[in-house]
């Protein structure tokens, strides 16, 4: 594959931007600023440093993440000029949160002129079809990422480390999930609960307890080293259709996983993740689900992994051969 490839995202690169740019072999760009300036000037400047990008890297291919879906104006004209193609990562927030569907006329024309559209699951796919037919979409789900190379983390040995992925966005259940740790620590002391992500909303209505931590934002190695040291991983959203970035390093660590009841979900890892909906309760009864079965659900994942990533690789190489 003689080609350029680049991957712009208008946001700070997560697991699945960067697994697929090294299995593209594509230049990774970022592009961040503080979320205290207003939408319309920071993508007025993303503009800009996307233009200057695409004509100091004169990429073949541009690979484009959305949402914002306006990330596809500076990606489109530079194609229109230039003759190249551009690829859009769909990610599950562009088709199902409520922000983003007044631009629907902007995102078909987008849609139709793109290369390929990415999907990340059936459930989005089928969505899209619907919406915008006639465009050019194949099913890519996250890569399973390679895990750092880090030692794992254990917040503490004696205790039952369970940790909980989390932006503290309002399409998680996260306060559900503290009430399930409340309700897990009044059964028992020795469970030991660790939120990752951006707490300071909500920190300090639980700083006094002992048992829950809050880490912040924290380097990606040390995050790895968190998920490593966790004996349960806990990824959950509120959305359905969505499979969370979280979920998927969960299985690559082989680790017990809680997540959604989704079809989607099922579909994709059978009988080796552990289920739940949303509420406290629930999420707390598949923790000590996963955690009592811990290497049933190790075993599982394992063997779900080969068959996942044999399909994934089957749908990669389709879009990789067709980039000459």
């Amino acid at each position: 594959m003689d080609v350029k490839i680049i991957y712009i995202v208008w946001a700070s690169p997560k697991t699945r931007a960067m697994e697929l740019s090294k299995r593209f072999h594509a230049k990774l760009f970022g592009l961040l600023m503080s979320r205290s300036i207003p939408a319309i000037f920071r993508y007025f400047i993303f503009f800009i440093k996307t233009c200057l990008i695409l004509i100091r890297e004169k990429p073949d291919y541009v690979i484009i993440q959305v949402p914002p879906i306006f990330i596809s104006f500076p990606v489109y004209l530079y194609n229109l000029i230039n003759g190249s193609k551009y690829i859009i990562d769909v990610h599950s927030g562009e088709l199902v949160d409520y922000k983003w569907k007044p631009f629907k006329v902007i995102r078909k024309f987008f849609f139709k002129h793109a290369y390929w559209l990415l999907f990340h699951n059936e459930h989005n796919y089928k969505l899209s079809e619907k919406l915008y037919p006639n465009c050019r979409n194949i099913i890519l789900n996250d890569p399973i990422p390679i895990p750092h190379n880090v030692k794992a983390l254990k917040k503490c040995g004696k205790y039952k480390n369970i940790v909980f992925i989390s932006a503290f966005d309002t399409n998680e259940p996260f306060d559900e999930c503290i009430k399930a740790g409340e309700i897990l620590l009044k059964e028992e002391d020795d469970w030991k609960l660790t939120f990752t992500g951006d707490s300071s909303s909500i920190k300090k209505y639980y700083e006094n307890h002992k048992n829950i931590e809050f880490t912040g934002f924290v380097s990606y190695k040390k995050y790895w080293a968190i998920l490593k040291g966790a004996d349960v991983i806990v990824s959950l959203n509120k959305r359905d259709g969505v499979v969370t970035c979280g979920l998927w390093e969960g299985v690559s660590l082989n680790k017990p996983v809680v997540t959604n009841d989704y079809d989607v979900i099922k579909k994709i890892f059978k009988n080796s993740v552990v289920v739940s909906g949303n509420d406290s309760i629930s999420i707390a009864k598949a923790i000590k689900k996963a955690y009592f079965n811990t290497h049933k659900y190790s075993d599982r994942i394992r063997k779900r992994k080969e068959i996942i990533d044999r399909k994934w690789m089957k749908n990669f190489l389709i879009i990789r051969d067709s980039l000459v």
